[in-house]
């Protein structure tokens, strides 16, 4: 029996990287579908392993080729090759739209250019077109020996909410006016001029002119000139029917005459001035204590609406800081804001001392009200002004009159905490 040789299969070619790659190109080019962008060079790696056995089979390795530990990846697109300056990034192409195609317009995003040109000219018309400059003239710094410029800037918080609400914003203008002033005047620094910050969902010309006429009003009961401002209408920031109120004052003092609490001694007595109300500070908390259909109803211990006594405005304090500074031996002011009364007095009071105080047992009846409703005295502490919105500490030879009222004095202490009550609440 004859028996013919085994058959055998020819091996298969074997194809070098740069064959696969020439046919990969051929494929490509016939290919209906989307291409692959081709890499830029320098973004090319192959690991140490694979780099050796290239070397092994006498495979070709571009120079520019860089080991690396890990397996050979696909780097992200990257900016214009170096080696060829004429490509570009290994980006798609941005499809452009023809003139016309598309027409969005600054009013489809809820901004109104006309409404604000008829608010700036309103206000003008009003106030008059200096508002607008920037420029104000302070000849009385040439009477300073050494002027030093005070500024504090700040809001009064959500208490524009309630207002809005209530319908009732003629005293907006006062509480961001004199909330600025006193923060300054604690200092000892007399205002020089005043900026506001108004912000809209949409601009309401009615709205921001009564607003700003509203600050005119308190800066000029103040002496205090109103420089210019900004109004903002920012549909994507606020709600609609929702704006906020904010502003900055810059004043001036004598270098020798700043009053920052460092003349603070051991034994000096604390007074204290009323305030006309919450003034700017603990809103949000109130108004989660309060339902609304409860502000329009008149309360007898309070002897007014609950919304008119939440709405009154904030006490400036000017005159009455004048007058102590003039007349009286005085270590250190604090406005009393957010924080309550511990918190801004303790900034004042220097290492190794306490102020330590009791406060009246007749506190106003907004405070008991709230109590009442479930607000712990502690929290009020830290939340409210407690009746108290301004507090001086003077030298204990220091009489002051008019509405002043002793609090306590200024102890030794080896505790961190710089404010402690003596009362029971």
């Amino acid at each position: 029996m004859h028996l013919s040789p085994r058959r055998r299969e020819p091996p298969a070619p074997r194809r070098s990287w740069r064959g696969l790659h020439r046919r990969s190109r051929r494929l490509a080019r016939h290919h209906p579908g989307p291409r692959t962008p081709p890499l830029c060079r320098r973004s090319q790696r192959v690991g140490r392993a694979h780099r050796r056995r290239l070397q092994r089979g006498r495979h070709r390795l571009r120079p520019d080729a860089a080991s690396r530990t890990c397996r050979p990846r696909l780097a992200a697109p990257c900016p214009p090759c170096t080696r060829n300056p004429t490509r570009t990034a290994h980006l798609p192409e941005r499809r452009i739209p023809r003139e016309g195609a598309v027409s969005i317009r600054y009013a489809d995003a809820g901004v109104h250019l006309e409404v604000a040109e008829q608010v700036t000219e309103r206000i003008a018309n009003r106030l008059g077109s200096a508002l607008f400059g920037g420029f104000v003239p302070v000849p009385e710094l040439k009477t300073y020996r050494s002027p030093v410029l005070v500024s504090s800037i700040d809001g009064i918080g959500t208490k524009v909410k309630l207002a809005a609400q209530l319908n009732a914003l003629d005293g907006l203008g006062q509480d961001i006016v004199h909330h600025c002033l006193n923060d300054i005047a604690v200092h000892g620094a007399r205002p020089l001029f005043f900026m506001d910050y108004l912000a809209f969902h949409s601009l309401e010309p009615d709205l921001v002119e009564h607003l700003v006429a509203s600050i005119a009003s308190a800066c000029e009961a103040q002496g205090v000139r109103l420089a210019g401002g900004e109004t903002a209408e920012m549909p994507s920031v606020y709600a609609p029917g929702h704006f906020d109120i904010a502003g900055a004052v810059v004043g001036v003092v004598e270098s020798d005459e700043i009053v920052d609490g460092t003349a603070i001694r051991e034994g000096d007595v604390i007074l204290g001035l009323p305030a006309s109300g919450l003034h700017t500070n603990g809103y949000s908390l109130v108004q989660r204590v309060f339902s609304a259909a409860e502000y329009a109803t008149y309360d007898l211990v309070l002897g007014r609406s609950l919304g008119d006594e939440l709405l009154e405005p904030h006490r400036c304090y000017l005159d009455p800081i004048r007058e102590a500074l003039a007349g009286a031996n005085v270590h250190g002011l604090a406005h009393i804001t957010g924080g309550g009364i511990e918190g801004n007095l303790s900034r004042i009071v220097p290492d190794g001392l306490v102020a330590e105080l009791t406060l009246p047992p007749d506190l106003p009846p907004i405070y008991t009200l709230l109590h009442g409703r479930g607000v712990p005295w502690n929290e009020m502490r830290e939340v409210f002004n407690m009746g108290i919105g301004l507090i001086a500490v003077c030298d204990p030879q220091t009489s002051l009159s008019g509405e002043w009222f002793e609090l306590g004095t200024i102890s030794k202490s080896t505790s961190e905490r710089r404010v402690r009550f003596g009362d029971d609440r």
